[in-house]
């Protein structure tokens, strides 16, 4: 048992007494450890665990939000209802997929073209370092380089700047770095617009989030209501620069966090 927080573990408290209680995580790094090959990446079954038994309560719609393609995430998760999916940052919700219908999005001709300039960005870096790989999304394209980083951090580095300087050059590219990745949008949804979004779609009465990257932290900055949780699992807590309001140092805390949150949630709504 890992000690938490004791904001924290008060905040958790309160949190779970609220008549509607949305609950979102993020997957890699948060639920998942980190692995170069990314569809090798499983939760921790004390995490998956928890979301599961979150989802089955009444009036806690929970879904793990993550920047993975939905498909990728549904081969990793295997989730089943009433656990809920959204990959692509908030771009992929499940219910669309579930009901035939597809992407909620479809790609003009010029966002097509700006994909296609997104892949020549990438590929040009590829032909002289094989090493690094890209990523496939519906609405983006994702620049990987953890494989690269375990051999040279420094090269992947200058690769993660180098794809950034020439992604700039494109207008109408929605740009996000990560944990050893740079990802290149062609539409603007994220995580902090989805979880808004849905926490009104949900008339929830509060929101808990966690996550372990800068795409989480645009979830972070949306959740402001008073009895909001937010939680950021990131190696240099409880300093880390971040607008979450809580912070893990590591993904095992984080499962206890969702263990506690699980157990106090159960409790509440008995």
């Amino acid at each position: 048992m890992i000690a938490l927080p004791p904001d924290l573990v008060r905040a958790l408290k309160t949190v779970v007494k609220q008549p509607t209680l949305l609950v979102a995580a993020d997957f890699d790094g948060t639920m998942a450890p980190f692995n170069a090959e990314i569809m090798q990446v499983r939760a921790l079954p004390e995490s998956m665990a928890a979301v599961v038994q979150l989802a089955e309560l009444p009036n806690t719609p929970t879904v793990i939000l993550s920047g993975r393609d939905l498909e990728s995430l549904r081969q990793l998760t295997d989730a089943q209802p009433p656990l809920r999916l959204t990959g692509s940052h908030g771009a992929q919700p499940d219910s669309d997929i579930a009901a035939g219908t597809g992407p909620t999005v479809a790609l003009t001709p010029a966002q097509q073209q700006l994909m296609s300039d997104i892949e020549t960005v990438f590929a040009d870096v590829m032909t002289v370092h094989p090493d690094a790989w890209v990523e496939r999304k519906p609405f983006a394209r994702v620049f990987q380089t953890r494989a690269l980083s375990e051999r040279s951090p420094v090269l992947a580095d200058e690769l993660e700047h180098q794809v950034l300087a020439e992604l700039g050059k494109l207008p109408g590219v929605f740009i996000t770095a990560g944990n050893r990745s740079v990802e290149a949008s062609v539409i603007h949804v994220t995580k902090g617009t989805w979880l808004a979004a849905e926490a009104k779609a949900q008339q929830a009465d509060a929101v808990f989030y966690i996550g372990d990257c800068v795409t989480d932290e645009r979830a972070f900055a949306v959740l402001t209501g008073p009895l909001d949780v937010s939680v950021r699992v990131h190696p240099d807590a409880p300093n880390a620069d971040t607008a979450a309001k809580f912070q893990v140092t590591d993904i095992a805390t984080a499962s206890e966090v969702l263990q506690l949150l699980a157990e106090l949630r159960t409790e509440a709504v008995r």
